[in-house]
């Protein structure tokens, strides 16, 4: 376990997998079901990371089940608020407030404030993909102020990171810029890590592309998909290459922009994060047939048609549907675009 604490922490993440793997063939064997409990979570931990988030659901549902089963309140509280992270990530709004309200319930219970600070943490961004942005402010502030108080700097870090976020969603750019610009010591110096220094950096690009500061985007965009390179960090890195790609979309830039959509549509596809690929998809096939290639732009969606069919997300599935239908009535087959149309209208 020790020897996997050290490579999480060095980044070398298929090393921690392989070796916390291995520490709970050894701990099934000793029976000690607190430690099963906190490998399978940091397992999970991995594996988030590592974008496989259907792997991370079902190490963390054993997380819980353990720490249930056994009377571990606190440690049950820390996995219900990251399988809310698992169900946020895979848009399942609902299931993800109500473990959240199991977990702040259990962690308030024992006194964990280490344990209620990352349910507030994870609840605000909840509260901010849902646009409830106040109630988002309040819960991000107070993880915040718990985690200053305990001195967990890198959790205190991401947290002021999330808040820059809020407020350029909040209509306030330049305030989450100030924000980021109070860290730029703190990143620089190397004491965060190359996780957590790649998501202040990876904020930086989101807001500067706001504020059209491409040049400066960019910069920060292929700064921060270095730092998750050196972290094997997965998920992040198809963050910035489709934080990337959105941004050369809106300077018509469409080679630019298909080469680091479809990096990042066929990383989340490798993972199994098929309605994320889907979603990569359809800014893929709008810059694909920008760039003049229609065909490949068809291909691409019929694709991730394809894919969500299986997996019942009419929603998604609908979208794409009407992004068929849009590049068919651009290209003047308008009975194709009609029927494409209705059949995502039945859809929904």
């Amino acid at each position: 376990t020790n020897l996997a604490n050290i490579s999480y922490e060095r980044g070398d993440l298929p090393q921690a997998a392989e070796l916390y793997a291995t520490s709970l063939d050894h701990l099934a064997r000793t029976g000690d079901a607190r430690f099963q409990s906190t490998n399978q979570h940091n397992l999970a931990l991995v594996s988030m990371a590592l974008g496989d988030l259907q792997s991370a659901r079902t190490s963390l549902n054993e997380s819980v089940r353990l720490s249930r089963l056994h009377g571990y309140p606190e440690d049950e509280a820390e996995g219900l608020s990251s399988l809310a992270d698992v169900a946020l990530a895979e848009g399942a709004y609902d299931e993800a407030e109500a473990m959240l309200a199991d977990g702040l319930a259990l962690a308030r219970s024992t006194g964990n404030r280490t344990a209620e600070a990352g349910v507030l943490h994870s609840r605000g961004l909840l509260y901010a993909s849902r646009g409830a942005y106040r109630k988002a402010e309040a819960d991000l502030i107070q993880a915040l102020e718990m985690y200053d108080e305990l001195g967990l700097v890198s959790d205190a870090t991401e947290v002021r990171a999330d808040l820059a976020s809020l407020s350029a969603a909040m209509g306030n750019v330049t305030t989450g810029l100030a924000l980021l610009t109070e860290l730029d010591d703190l990143v620089e110096s190397g004491a965060l890590g190359p996780a957590v220094a790649a998501d202040v950096t990876l904020v930086s690009a989101d807001l500067r592309a706001l504020l059209n500061d491409y040049e400066g985007a960019a910069a920060d965009y292929d700064g921060a998909a270095a730092l998750y390179r050196s972290a094997n960090d997965l998920r992040g890195r198809v963050d910035a290459d489709r934080g990337r790609g959105l941004m050369e979309l809106t300077r018509a830039n469409w080679e630019i922009a298909a080469e680091r959509l479809g990096r990042a549509r066929d990383a989340q596809l490798g993972a199994g994060n098929i309605r994320s690929a889907a979603i990569s998809g359809l800014y893929l096939a709008f810059a694909l047939e920008q760039a003049g290639d229609p065909a490949a732009a068809r291909a691409t969606l019929a694709e991730s048609l394809s894919e969500l069919v299986p997996l019942g997300d009419h929603v998604t599935a609908a979208a794409v549907l009407g992004a068929q239908a849009d590049l068919e009535s651009r290209d003047g087959w308008l009975a194709r675009a009609d029927s494409l149309y209705r059949s995502g209208l039945e859809m929904l």
